[in-house]
């Protein structure tokens, strides 16, 4: 563990901000709180948020909204019967998927992000205990949903222990299976984070509690519910798992140690933890700190969102660690509020916080929902001021699905099936009970993408294949929605060491993501971590300046570029390398059609 650090020590100066503050609309008759409890980066830089808001009928109802980078409501949509949307995430498709729970049961809704909802279904059982939590949603590579949480016994809630929650759904919403934790000692606590391993297997991040510690555990499953692993990767003296993120092919879990201590652990994708991957530090001198909102990990990058106390009011806090999990900066906003989703980051490298802020004290509530933005890398302030309060007027959705008359056709009974052979007290941090998986389609040595130029040069070695088809390079503007670059022949059947190379010649501009996806002569596909690459957006071109008649030699042949003259005037389009005649001297700018934000100057003498 690394010895303790006052983050106020190394970090930049932390400066104050202000927020875009919206309130509900009046004739919904809102005295209470507005509560983002998830959020999605889509289209570019827009954003679908989910959560609950509680009104004068006295319950919480679910919410959805997406808005644009400038604060605009795009639209926004509420439940009308007790509810809360608790988890989000997007599919492959471009879908938003949310999931939640609805009178203790457990809720989940497919729409797409212009807000056209596609399914809703409410998922119950036969025993006692109600859904306390779900706390996350992610979608696998047959694009079916896997959805992670708690039950508590509703009869005694204060003296039951959780149970750990996972669930598998078909993409229609369909159940495929359910599984419940019962451990024979101690408390189980939560399923936290899920996520979908290279292999399709199910990785799930949670922890178990003892009278005098609570350990961070792991369990990972076989895409039909049987466990195959389960191990212990970090136990101290009241620990609480907040976060797990994908990271440098493992993955980054963020975690708070009592109330003024974050912690940050790194394991392989092995689920080892790696040497010297576990830090901590103070981010509040004298104060306490909370987890709130989360981590995301954008290239190197590692933000972290929460909340703040050192003194009346609360803050909401936005945190960056460099690759070596080193405090960068650290930002807050100076009013009573705190983070509740997490950072998302945007294609320009904005990087927005979405907060819960309180005005008055209960029982007369007074809540808004804040965003706030900055720049990635230096934590400057973009979003830092606070417009006259915006009306985010709401639409009732899923009547349907709530009206207690159609209990009948929305609600679906499952079974939890017990799985009595895991004892979680028994699990020890060297001696794991993983089972040896089938062996990989693919032994992957190494993936690599890298900006060459304007190109992006990918690399990837493998040590072995088995009834390999091919692999696919996929790429990404928001690290999320990916789409087919190049195909590549697998190998089919081979023992030794083989390096493959192909090269993206138009790339997008700014940061973007890589990953390699493979598949088998069966179709089943296995995926690679994501490579960060970040692209500056110049064409070079030469000679330039360049005399009327002589040859413009551009980097690209075959594709389409436009000129255009000081005043904006297109003037000629040309493909490639071409003569340039009838061109008056002059200042002009040439743009890759395909992708405009790529141009260059040129003087024509």
């Amino acid at each position: 563990m690394k010895t303790l650090i006052s983050l106020a020590s190394v970090l930049l100066v932390s400066l104050g901000i202000q927020a875009q503050q919206y309130n509900l609309a009046p004739e919904e008759g809102v005295y209470g709180s507005l509560v983002p409890l998830a959020g999605s980066v889509v289209s570019a830089n827009d954003y679908v948020v989910s959560g609950s808001v509680y009104t004068s009928d006295g319950y919480n109802h679910a919410i959805a909204y997406r808005l644009n980078s400038l604060g605009n409501i795009l639209w926004s949509k509420s439940a009308d019967q007790e509810s809360e949307f608790q988890a989000q995430t997007i599919a492959s498709n471009g879908d938003v998927l949310m999931a939640g729970t609805s009178n203790g049961r457990m809720l989940v809704q497919r729409l797409t992000v212009l807000g056209n909802i596609l399914w809703t279904k409410v998922y119950d059982d036969d025993n006692p205990d109600d859904y306390s939590y779900v706390y996350a949603i992610v979608e696998d590579h047959d694009d079916d949903i896997v959805v992670v949480g708690s039950k508590r016994d509703n009869q005694n809630v204060s003296g039951s222990p959780e149970k750990e929650v996972i669930v598998k759904l078909g993409a229609d919403g369909s159940l495929l299976w359910a599984k419940q934790l019962s451990a024979l000692s101690g408390d189980p606590g939560a399923f936290k984070r899920v996520y979908i391993a290279s292999d399709n297997t199910i990785d799930v991040f949670g922890a178990k509690g003892l009278a005098s510690s609570l350990d961070i555990m792991v369990t990972k499953w076989a895409t039909d519910g049987t466990l195959l692993c389960s191990k212990k990767i970090w136990s101290a003296s009241s620990e609480s798992l907040q976060d797990v993120a994908p990271y440098e092919g493992g993955y980054l879990l963020a975690h708070n140690q009592g109330a003024s201590l974050v912690g940050l652990i790194k394991i392989s994708s092995s689920l080892d933890l790696v040497p010297g991957g576990a830090k901590q530090y103070y981010l509040a001198s004298g104060g306490t700190i909370g987890l709130t909102g989360g981590i995301t990990v954008d290239g190197s990058s590692v933000l972290m969102s929460g909340w703040i106390i050192q003194s009346s009011p609360m803050r909401s806090f936005l945190a960056r660690f460099d690759s070596s999990l080193e405090p960068a900066w650290l930002e807050t906003v100076d009013t009573n509020s705190y983070a509740t989703v997490r950072p998302l980051v945007t294609a320009n490298g904005q990087v927005m916080t979405i907060s819960t802020s309180s005005y008055q004290a209960p029982p007369v509530f007074s809540n808004r929902i804040e965003m706030s933005a900055v720049e990635k890398n230096s934590g400057s302030t973009l979003l830092g001021f606070c417009e006259p309060s915006t009306v985010l007027a709401l639409s009732s959705f899923l009547v349907s699905g709530f009206d207690q008359d159609d209990v009948a056709r929305t609600v679906e009974p499952i079974d939890f099936p017990i799985v009595s052979t895991v004892t979680f007290s028994d699990y020890l941090f060297d001696n794991d009970q993983c089972l040896a998986s089938a062996p990989l389609p693919i032994e992957l040595v190494s993936f690599t993408a890298k900006a060459a130029g304007n190109e992006v040069s990918l690399e990837w070695v493998t040590a072995s294949e088995r009834d390999n088809d091919y692999y696919t390079i996929e790429r990404s503007r928001d690290g999320q929605n990916f789409e087919e670059v190049v195909r590549v022949d697998g190998a089919g059947n081979s023992t030794s060491l083989i390096s493959y190379e192909e090269v993206d010649a138009l790339p997008f501009t700014g940061q973007s993501y890589y990953r390699l996806r493979q598949t088998d002569y069966d179709g089943a596909t296995t995926v690679s971590s994501i490579q960060a690459v970040s692209i500056e957006a110049v064409l070079v071109v030469y000679p330039n300046p360049i005399a009327s008649g002589d040859v413009l030699h551009l980097p690209i042949e075959g594709v389409g570029y436009e000129i255009y003259n000081a005043t904006g005037v297109l003037v000629k389009r040309i493909e490639g390398s071409t003569r340039l005649d009838g061109l008056p001297a002059g200042h002009y700018t040439i743009r890759l059609i395909s992708n405009p934000s790529v141009h260059t100057k040129i003087i024509v003498t």
